[in-house]
């Protein structure tokens, strides 16, 4: 039988990205098949796997965000860490798929359920119809070891297009600009980071200076903080970014274009007037840390159009609704054309409900140190809750628990591999707590 590290070296070597699992989908079904007395997989791509008569339900979602090249990871391990090569590691949450398929292969009495396309908007557990047997829900897709999470954010996407006016001016000098050495992350786990971003950071430093736009693309993902923006533009005096301030803002390369007479410049003033007004970063906080933000994560455009994607979060519902009004106000100071393409409510639960699974999760920590919590990002466990609910199921416990992982969702993501055997053990004190071996 292959250790967890095994397993997940192994689905590293499948490709996984949201939106593209349907060959992790059939190898999970493949390998599960003679362990288990049951697999239903439904129309959204989720697999629920049964055993006996379970009392604890184990869950994780299979999708991956794949920053860098659609092709086999290549892992590298040093020191007790493990990255991949040029790529996000998709520890998140491939390391909880692993354990899930371990777990299976060793206990009787236990049900596990994989999710579908987490990473884009929540699409599996949104979508689930598999009612699972137990009370008790274990979320494996916290990104802390020591967190045992009891309620996490609801979140947002929107898509703003503005339409920018065409510009007739002569201009002497073409560049191209592209940002350097962002770290990006995770918009809601590293947002209280003060990480950088490109596309705040080229607009603060350009915001005096009379240019045109010809093109101009940003981001990777909308829960990413991002990393990569590329720019051309027009201007008549010289552009030096090593005048930029790198303690406020970012790097930037910049190179100069060949003049061409199909080249069509735009405005640039209603956009950057409308970036300059975003409050990036974090909103308000509470005892648990960050409990509502905002993340400018794409600029996409389409001729005259640039569509700019927002997505907020917070841990409360009231602020999320605030949060997502202000920015639906602002596109019509702005006029924008707004449209949500995502919303989920957060997931709340009185921490008093908790009782004896909480304990029980407690216990197995054993003399290691632990912090219940809230989580800023948005884990499955609320949206799978009412979901059941829907099914005529009651009401169920979720908590959610994992290893340390690094910068997650960027080519920085790094697994902690002494973490990931510590929470090995605390795993399986939990599920012989309630499953037979």
């Amino acid at each position: 039988m292959q250790n967890t590290l095994e397993i997940f070296k192994k689905i590293s070597e499948i490709p996984h990205s949201s939106g593209d699992t349907k060959q992790l989908m059939q190898w999970i079904v493949e390998v599960l098949k003679p362990y288990v007395d049951e697999i239903k997989i439904d129309t959204a791509g989720n697999i629920y796997c049964k055993k006996g008569e379970p009392k604890i339900c184990l869950q994780a979602h299979y999708d991956m965000v794949l920053v860098g090249e659609k092709k086999p990871l290549v892992l590298q391990e040093e020191n007790h860490f493990l990255r991949a090569k040029d790529s996000s590691l998709g520890a998140d949450n491939g390391i909880g798929v692993a354990l899930m398929i371990k777990m299976l292969q060793q206990y009787n009495q236990l049900e596990c359920l994989f999710t579908n396309d987490e990473e884009i908007g929540l699409i599996g557990a949104n979508s689930l119809n598999i009612p699972i047997k137990s009370q008790y829900l274990l979320n494996l897709d916290s990104e802390f070891f020591g967190s045992i999470v009891v309620g996490c954010a609801g979140g947002f996407v929107l898509e703003n297009t503005l339409s920018m006016q065409k510009v007739t001016k002569k201009y002497r000098n073409f560049y191209k600009i592209i940002a350097q050495n962002y770290l990006g992350g995770h918009s809601g786990i590293d947002i209280k980071k003060g990480r950088k971003n490109p596309i705040i950071d080229f607009f603060t430093f350009m915001k005096d200076k009379n240019y045109g736009i010809l093109f101009l693309c940003a981001g990777e993902f909308n829960n990413a903080i991002p990393t990569k923006l590329e720019a051309w533009i027009a201007y008549d005096e010289n552009l030096d970014f090593s005048l930029c301030d790198k303690e406020k803002t970012g790097e930037f390369f910049i190179e100069r274009l060949e003049y061409r007479e199909d080249y069509q410049i735009y405005s640039k003033e209603n956009l950057q007037n409308y970036i300059l007004s975003l409050q990036h970063g974090v909103w308000e906080e509470d005892s648990f840390g960050v409990c509502n933000s905002l993340n400018v994560a794409m600029l996409r455009q389409d001729k005259e159009n640039m569509i700019v994607t927002l997505m907020g979060r917070a841990n409360y519902q009231k602020g999320l609704e605030e949060n997502l009004k202000i920015q639906q106000e602002n596109c019509k100071k702005y006029t924008l054309d707004s449209k949500l393409i995502e919303f989920y409510l957060p997931w709340e639960q009185d921490i008093k409900d908790y009782g004896e699974f909480l304990s029980v999760v407690k216990q197995a920590f054993f003399w290691r140190h632990v912090c219940v919590e809230t989580l800023h990002a948005g884990l499955e466990c609320g949206v799978l809750l009412e979901r059941f609910k829907k099914m005529g199921l009651g009401e169920k416990m979720a908590l959610s628990i994992g290893p340390t992982i690094f910068y997650p969702h960027s080519k920085n993501e790094v697994l902690d591999l002494w973490s990931m055997e510590e929470f090995e053990n605390v795993l399986e004190k939990i599920v012989r707590k309630y499953a037979e071996a």
